[in-house]
């Protein structure tokens, strides 16, 4: 630790630096830790676990993992597309349906050898049309 942040967390707490907490992989170096006391002036004490900030990091991770999150942007576009997708799938089926009632009406008329009116140019009369 450089001594200018020594003086920068004294200025901002208004405390002195009197006991500082290690963890990691410095906890296990004795020499390390008798230097940055003899450098700060203060207590080095190292953490009962050496890994308090990972675990701590591993803690906050599940904690967000846990909780739902919003829905991303891209989830909600699609959402729409696949919204208007389906709409337009049932406007497809409709008039699908009204093609095939428009075929079943006509294969009736020319099963039942019913006349049906036929206009060709310079035609006045109608027709009958028969099946074959």
């Amino acid at each position: 630790m450089k001594r200018s942040r020594i003086k920068a967390t004294r200025a901002d707490t208004g405390h002195p630096l009197t006991d500082l907490r290690v963890d990691g992989g410095m906890t296990g170096n004795r020499l390390l830790l008798r230097l940055i006391a003899d450098a700060t002036g203060a207590t080095v004490r190292p953490a009962a676990l050496a890994d308090t900030t990972a675990f701590g990091a591993a803690r906050a991770m599940w904690k967000r993992s846990s909780r739902p999150g919003p829905a991303p942007a891209v989830f909600t576009e699609t959402a729409q597309r696949l919204e208007r997708l389906e709409a337009s799938v049932d406007a497809i089926a409709i008039e699908i349906e009204r093609i095939s009632e428009g075929q079943r009406f006509v294969t009736k008329l020319l099963s039942e050898g019913q006349p049906a009116p036929m206009l060709s140019a310079g035609q006045r009369t109608a027709e009958t049309i028969r099946g074959s």
